[in-house]
């Protein structure tokens, strides 16, 4: 089950990726950033036990927050996107 759910997201991650590349320039950053994040958190919870799940928070630490920032940000002025 779990799997079916991970497959499920996975390929809604792949269809707002190809969506944020064609969003207005202006647009793209916040919307960037916020993919990033929530990515890098799917990851975390597709490594993690489904027992755990349930019973513990699943977070991103701050430093990687903002490395994540800091690589869309650069991304972004570099026309990477």
């Amino acid at each position: 089950m779990k799997k079916q759910i991970e497959e499920d997201i996975a390929n809604d991650f792949a269809n707002a990726y190809n969506s944020i590349l064609q969003l207005p320039v202006k647009a793209k950053f916040g919307v960037y950033v916020a993919y990033k994040y929530y990515f890098s958190l799917f990851s975390k919870i597709k490594k993690t036990n489904t027992v755990d799940i349930l019973h513990s928070r699943i977070r991103i630490p701050d430093y990687y927050k903002a490395i994540i920032l800091a690589k869309a940000s650069l991304r972004t002025q570099l026309n990477m996107l």
